[in-house]
C-alpha cells in the first residue's frame, strides 16, 4: 500500500466522524407552544421553546398581524434547553413568532412559527360576533 492510499483510508473515516460530531453540536428547536399553525381559544400566559441541547436564546419577537413587533424579554447569558417566556396580554389575532439563538459552539440559528388566538364564544353569544 502506498502512502497516498494509506492517507486516504485514514482521512476519509476521520473526516466523516468529524462532520458527524459537528452536526451533533448544533442544537435544534424540538418543540414549542403554542404549536405552529395552531388556533387556540385561551390566551397563553407564556411562550415555550424547547431545544435539543442548551443554547443562548438571544432574541424573541411576537408580531400581531397588522401591528408592530413586541420584543419578549429573554434571560441574559443563560445556556439552557428549555425556555418559558412570559407573554403580555394578547387580543384575538394572528401572531408570528421569530426567534434567534447561539449554540455553545457559536453557531447562530433562527426560526419562526405562527399561531392564531380566537375568542371563545359562549352558547348565548351570537357566533357572528365571535371571530
Amino acid at each position: 500500500m502506498n502512502v497516498k492510499t494509506a492517507l486516504a483510508i485514514g482521512l476519509i473515516p476521520s473526516t466523516l466522524l468529524m462532520g458527524a460530531s459537528l452536526a451533533q453540536a448544533h442544537s435544534a428547536l424540538k418543540s414549542f407552544s403554542p404549536a405552529n399553525g395552531a388556533t387556540i381559544t385561551e390566551e397563553p400566559a407564556k411562550l415555550e421553546l424547547q431545544f435539543t441541547s442548551p443554547l443562548l436564546l438571544t432574541y424573541v419577537a411576537l408580531t400581531p398581524q397588522g401591528q408592530e413587533s413586541l420584543s419578549l424579554e429573554v434571560p441574559e447569558r443563560q445556556l439552557q434547553a428549555d425556555y418559558a417566556l412570559p407573554l403580555p396580554a394578547l387580543e384575538p389575532n394572528h401572531y408570528s413568532v421569530e426567534w434567534r439563538s447561539m449554540s455553545k459552539d457559536g453557531h447562530n440559528m433562527k426560526g419562526n412559527f405562527e399561531f392564531n388566538l380566537k375568542k371563545q364564544c359562549k352558547r348565548s353569544t351570537n357566533p357572528i360576533f365571535c371571530r
